[in-house]
């Protein structure tokens, strides 16, 4: 009796969730919903922002009812707010990123004001300083001036958040609750976006078994073609499956962290929980990047379950990798088929095309946007129009050679290489495996080229350097001593 109820209480929050996805399902079986969640939204905006800010910072909760909490100052527990707010925000639209970011700058200022200190910039917060002042440059030769100013402004966090990391320093034990919050956040956005394809199955009287595929898409009808994960999604007002994926995915990787790193933090049911929650949201969404990303991040996940035992994970690595070469080999048309996307070679196509006469310096900030949407230039390379809209070739490196030249691309290749390194270099296993998610991300999307990508890899490797790293002190403002913030 007392190991059920010691049980029961290391594994509430699992449990609950189990319990109300069994509880949801049945209701939307008994009760028939009459309104989808679109028309709720359009209907009630106010009522359906306020519930959206309430789901994404209900995991706040763990952190200020925490024992730790309350032996922290209060000028810190205002910067650990604020950080923890835009870690959870980012994972959402990029205007719920936008009021995550500007509440940490706010909290941060505040720690700031009390506390005095500066500390000595990374060697990763020049690079991305040199990356934005690279877009800056190459106004000298855009097209169109007020095009590039106009896109230069998606650039600028790659100045203010490496700025705002240079004004505190956390400790280790600090950066692990924000990242088990972090973790939390995407559960819960896990665990409600599968309760909406419950609920919309029903209200499209769609079998959840069509929605069990691992075809490129499908389409449910009300009205208008729509696509499947926009009906998923459709609560959190950013539907892209792809950059959800890399959220709630890098969360799962977080939970096998904590597994290990802090014990009693993430239970064996929880973990379990999230592998398999996040698989059944991938193939719900047909988020094909998101289904490779899942194998390579459990794959890696169980290898840092098994890393105190040298021998099976040596074996476990090998026939890990030899099964990936076998499959790739045997099974190379179907991959090809699956992951083959013709808008995407249609944009290689183009891109390239422009690079053979521009590689040096590309088109200048601004530029690529007019290349990649112009009709002419697509039917010059055989197709019938161009993917307006689209206008990047969904490729980080690709795109930074189109619009920025080889030495845009030289940039960004070395913020990457150097990202690696200093996260093997320190054993920085959060930092490494958010470089694995990120990195698969740049070689099917430009993320670097939107404000939501931008602002969810600076952040985050901003955040995650400070874990192992060992910041100096730059400057004092004043001798003035405060204990109480520290």
């Amino acid at each position: 009796m007392i190991a059920a109820k010691e049980y029961l209480k290391k594994n509430r929050f699992p449990l609950l969730l189990i319990i109300g996805f069994i509880l949801f399902y049945l209701l939307t079986r008994i009760i028939h919903p009459t309104v989808s969640i679109f028309a709720f939204k359009e209907q009630y905006p106010l009522i359906s922002s306020f519930l959206l800010f309430i789901i994404i910072l209900i995991p706040l909760l763990w952190l200020v009812l925490s024992n730790e909490w309350k032996s922290i100052g209060t000028y810190r527990k205002i910067l650990i707010l604020g950080i923890s707010i835009a870690a959870l925000c980012i994972n959402y639209s990029f205007q719920s990123g936008t009021y995550g970011v500007v509440a940490f700058a706010v909290c941060t200022l505040i720690f700031l004001y009390k506390e005095r200190k500066v500390y000595k910039p990374e060697v990763i917060h020049y690079l991305f300083v040199a990356y934005f002042l690279f877009h800056l440059i190459s106004l000298l030769w855009a097209k169109d001036v007020g095009a590039g100013l106009k896109r230069l402004e998606v650039y600028i966090p790659f100045i203010v958040i490496p700025l705002l990391f240079c004004f505190f320093k956390l400790q280790k034990k600090e950066i692990e609750n924000i990242l088990f919050i972090f973790y939390r956040g995407t559960i819960i956005l896990v665990f409600i976006s599968l309760c909406c394809w419950l609920f919309q199955s029903v209200f499209y009287d769609v079998p959840l078994a069509e929605w069990l595929t691992l075809k490129k898409k499908i389409v449910a009808y009300f009205g208008k073609e729509t696509y499947v994960y926009h009906i998923i999604f459709a609560w959190s007002n950013y539907p892209h499956p792809t950059y959800n994926s890399l959220g709630y995915l890098f969360g799962m990787s977080i939970a096998f962290y904590l597994y290990t790193a802090n014990k009693g933090k993430i239970t064996t049911l929880e973990l379990s929980l999230s592998v398999v929650l996040s698989l059944l949201l991938v193939i719900t969404t047909q988020s094909r990047t998101g289904l490779l990303n899942w194998m390579v991040l459990v794959f890696v996940g169980i290898a840092w379950l098994l890393k105190d035992k040298k021998k099976t994970l040596t074996i476990y690595c090998i026939a890990g990798l030899l099964g990936a070469v076998l499959f790739s080999i045997f099974f190379s048309d179907k991959i090809y088929g699956f992951i083959y996307d013709p808008i995407r070679a249609q944009n290689f196509d183009t891109a390239f095309e422009y690079i053979k006469s521009n590689t040096l310096l590309g088109t200048g900030i601004g530029g690529m946007n007019e290349i990649m949407n112009s009709h002419e230039f697509a039917r010059s390379l055989g197709y019938g129009q161009a993917n307006i809209n689209l206008a990047n070739p969904h490729n980080q490196f690709v795109g930074d050679l189109m619009e920025t030249g080889m030495f845009g691309l030289i940039l960004v290749c070395i913020i990457v290489v150097y990202m690696f390194y200093i996260s093997i270099k320190q054993r920085n296993w959060p930092l490494f495996i958010f470089q694995i998610c990120f990195f698969q991300l740049m070689l099917i999307e430009m993320p670097l080229y939107l404000s939501k990508g931008i602002f969810y890899y600076v952040f985050l490797s901003c955040l995650l350097l400070q874990y192992k790293g060992k910041t100096q002190m730059l400057n004092r403002f004043s001798s003035h001593q405060n204990t109480n913030s520290t």
